[in-house]
């Protein structure tokens, strides 16, 4: 029977973690400022078009909860129940559309959760856990949203910058 409740554990921690498609804010701001590994100019210039959408829209990319979403994460069948009680608190928190909480959720699992699948399972059983983890969820939110907009200001400080290492000629 424990051998059955860890691949559960292990298909949701993976099944959230392959949702987050996209770099994380922090990451896409040290590629493009240059405090990445990642050098190649036509590497960056790949990032730079994959957040495009991200980078144009800045923190407006972000909508406020919806029950229309809500409506499509509850009818979801991949989405476990555990995860999708934390996903919509989460989102009503955070007043944040429920499938972005989704991905927002993933790409916490992924970039900051410093834990194992079955942990977080018992996290999500647990009313003063899940509190907890809201909160740690809500401040890596809050950092995604600050680093994109440093992104972007570096962006708009750099483009006329003809000296700047990743300008187009």
């Amino acid at each position: 029977m424990a051998q059955g409740r860890t691949t559960s554990v292990y298909q949701i921690s993976h099944a959230l973690i392959c949702f987050c498609t996209s770099r994380s804010s922090q990451e896409l701001l040290f590629i493009i400022s240059g405090h990445s590994s990642i050098k190649s100019k036509e590497l960056i210039k790949d990032e730079l078009n994959d957040n495009k959408t991200r980078l144009l829209d800045g923190i407006t990319i972000f909508k406020p909860h919806s029950s229309g979403s809500e409506t499509k994460l509850k009818a979801d069948k991949s989405v476990d129940h555990l995860e999708q009680r934390f996903l919509l608190l989460l989102s009503k928190f955070l007043d944040l559309d429920a499938l972005q909480c989704q991905e927002l959720f993933g790409c916490y699992l992924q970039h900051a959760f410093r834990g194992t699948g079955q942990q977080l399972q018992s996290i999500l059983k647990d009313e003063r856990s899940i509190q907890a983890l809201i909160l740690k969820v809500c401040d890596f939110y809050r950092s995604e949203r600050l680093h994109l907009i440093h992104a972007i200001k570096h962006i708009i400080g750099f483009c006329q910058d003809s000296e700047h290492t990743y300008q187009v000629r």
